[in-house]
């Protein structure tokens, strides 16, 4: 996990806008006031609108992920077209900019992975022994979750549980390459040939592992 002890995110990125604002960004570039009309279908209030352009500003065009997915600007637009790739491409940009929400994503999954739910007040406790339990940090923690679950990657079984859901089987190279980039972001210092041992990473759980290797 990234050792960067910082929430970063406020409030819920929106997946649809989010998309929307990373096809502008790819095509005729960022487009802040259409972004904004778009928002107010999500939010009340022009602080609460302006917080998230900056949120998606930032996720979409200001990390290390940004050059990746201008580089293939085509070949990610086209993939975007599809269900599992737009859900891994999304939350791979999320979580390139938040490496809270990676954390978050990855705790999940390590749990998951032993069990068939994961209770909200295991979450806290493992969110917790990180970054502390507070306002802020639960605040941080109910932007991360649902927006995993809007992404198909866990599902709400009722308030306070959690369930596994089945990986995401891309269709695109470019998916793959996107969601591997975020995880090498958060763990700079991981052997990028050493696919084989990746795939026990926790975070890979949420992609089927025959699509991880041959990347």
């Amino acid at each position: 996990m990234n050792d960067n002890k910082s929430l970063g995110i406020q409030q819920r990125i929106p997946l649809d806008v989010l998309c929307e604002a990373l096809k502008m960004e790819l095509s005729d570039g960022f487009d802040e006031v259409l972004l904004g009309e778009l928002l107010k279908t999500e939010y009340n209030g022009e602080n609460r609108i302006r917080k998230s352009i900056y949120q998606i500003h930032s996720a979409v065009c200001s990390t290390a992920l940004t050059p990746l997915l201008r580089e293939h600007a085509s070949d990610v637009l086209t993939a975007l077209n599809s269900a599992a790739d737009r859900h891994l491409i999304l939350m791979a940009v999320i979580h390139a900019r938040y490496s809270f929400c990676y954390d978050v994503a990855s705790l999940i999954a390590s749990q998951l992975r032993l069990q068939d739910t994961i209770s909200s007040e295991l979450l806290n406790r493992l969110i917790g022994q990180k970054y502390g339990m507070n306002k802020s940090t639960e605040n941080s923690r109910n932007c991360a979750v649902p927006q995993l679950i809007e992404a198909k990657m866990m599902s709400r079984v009722k308030t306070g549980l959690y369930a596994s859901t089945e990986p995401q089987e891309p269709r695109f190279d470019i998916s793959r390459a996107i969601w591997k980039e975020s995880f090498f972001i958060n763990n700079p210092l991981y052997n990028r040939l050493d696919s084989e041992t990746m795939l026990f990473e926790p975070y890979f759980r949420y992609i089927k592992s025959e699509f991880v290797i041959n990347v």
